[in-house]
């Protein structure tokens, strides 16, 4: 008689994501796919919008149905993307990955000390980033193009860029300061305010790629006057005509 293979499980991992279409979103996801490939790992992704609320998408909530259907899975653990909590506060972040601390989580944005988390060192390429533009370029007048306010990491970046701006005794103009929300469409209407403004600017520094693209879109088509450098978060791939712009590679 042939003795019985024994049934060895795979364990199984939610990933809790807005989408996989988007410039960042791809690249989480595709990562994250080949890693669970490589270790045999069961990925089952819920896409799941925005948490609460999209500036894109007024009805994107109603997707949130499937991150509870995450919640009722048995399964092993589970990996959330940070850019789900993309456009509310913090505490509402922390109030929504708790639920799911019965299980393993890993969170892609630094939470809370309790949950493990992977994450970029923004004082540490903020400060590298600034330093290289005053050293290297001997830029002086800056504008910022921030993120949602209430964002823990748009917050963060923006004190880091204010604090730096600072110690190099720069000032600057609160006209130059545009609040965004992390989309292409928040960098089309920031470069259009700072030209309303009439500010000389040397530079433009982002706090994302999304609005970056937006200023590029404009610079390719040419619908404002001004030239100046662009600098943003991450480094995602943009179009070879558009430049001067540079990533901050993490």
């Amino acid at each position: 008689m042939n003795a019985k293979v024994p049934i060895i499980s795979r364990p199984s991992i939610g990933l809790l994501i807005e989408d996989i279409t988007g410039p960042y979103q791809s690249g989480v996801w595709s990562g994250i796919y080949e890693a669970a490939r490589q270790n045999d790992i069961n990925l089952i992704c819920y896409c799941g919008g925005a948490l609460d609320i999209s500036p894109t998408n007024q009805w994107e909530y109603q997707k949130n149905l499937l991150f509870s259907l995450a919640e009722e899975k048995n399964l092993d653990g589970y990996i959330i993307s940070g850019s789900i909590g993309g456009y509310v506060s913090h505490p509402r972040c922390v109030e929504f990955i708790r639920q799911f601390v019965n299980r393993p989580v890993v969170s892609l944005i630094p939470i809370t000390d309790a949950i493990p988390c992977v994450s970029v060192d923004n004082r540490k390429g903020m400060r590298e980033l600034l330093t290289h533009l005053i050293h290297e370029h001997h830029y002086r007048s800056f504008a910022f193009f921030r993120g949602p306010v209430g964002n823990r990491e748009a917050e963060e970046r923006f004190t880091l860029f204010k604090e730096v701006l600072q110690e190099h005794g720069l000032s600057l103009d609160s006209k130059a300061i545009y609040n965004g929300d992390f989309t292409r469409e928040s960098g089309i209407n920031a470069v259009r305010n700072l030209e309303e403004q009439g500010l000389e600017i040397d530079v433009i520094v982002t706090a994302a790629d999304g609005i970056a693209l937006g200023h590029c879109r404009l610079l390719l088509k040419k619908e404002f006057t001004f030239r100046m450098m662009l600098h943003w978060w991450d480094s995602m791939m943009l179009p070879k005509a558009v430049l001067p712009a540079r990533p901050l590679r993490l």
